[in-house]
């Protein structure tokens, strides 16, 4: 009787030892040759937005983004031109580093490190030359802490 039942798991045994998966492999083809750096390097003009988050209360202003390659997965952004203050301290002009990385729909870049120029993390994509980002921030005036959300959209 054991011989009997090990015929047939030893025929299932075979069976699985020789099945494959469906071959894969691209052939060598790179669907995307240039860095994501590289392909991001611009200057986008567009609009800032900054709006009180929980209200719709918002202003606008035009601006400029230039992206600038470090490596070719690092870049830095150099924001600039708006009528209101992108960071607490005031300053028009701010640069911050991020990753950015190819995506299924484009490019994806982001800085997670709060202790940027920005002081907060943020986000971004750049599809078809058009990019978007944005960040939170938190502000006191006075005693009373707001929370504002700058978001940029732009073009090449």
């Amino acid at each position: 009787m054991k011989k009997f039942l090990y015929i047939p798991m030893m025929l299932m045994a075979a069976c699985v030892c020789f099945s494959s998966c469906s071959d894969d492999d691209d052939n060598g083809t790179v669907m995307n040759q240039e860095s994501p750096a590289t392909v991001a390097e611009a200057t986008y003009n567009g609009t800032w937005t900054k709006t009180l988050v929980g209200t719709k209360n918002s202003e606008t202003s035009t601006g400029s983004v230039v992206v600038s390659k470090i490596t070719d997965n690092t870049i830095i952004l150099n924001m600039n031109g708006t009528s209101f203050p992108l960071t607490k301290d005031n300053e028009l002009n701010c640069n911050c580093n991020a990753n950015i990385q190819w995506a299924s729909y484009g490019l994806s870049f982001f800085n997670k490190y709060a202790k940027n120029k920005l002081e907060y993390g943020f986000n971004g994509t750049i599809i078809d030359g058009k990019i978007n980002f944005e960040y939170d921030q938190k502000i006191y005036v006075g005693r009373k802490l707001y929370k504002y959300r700058f978001a940029f959209e732009g073009t090449k």
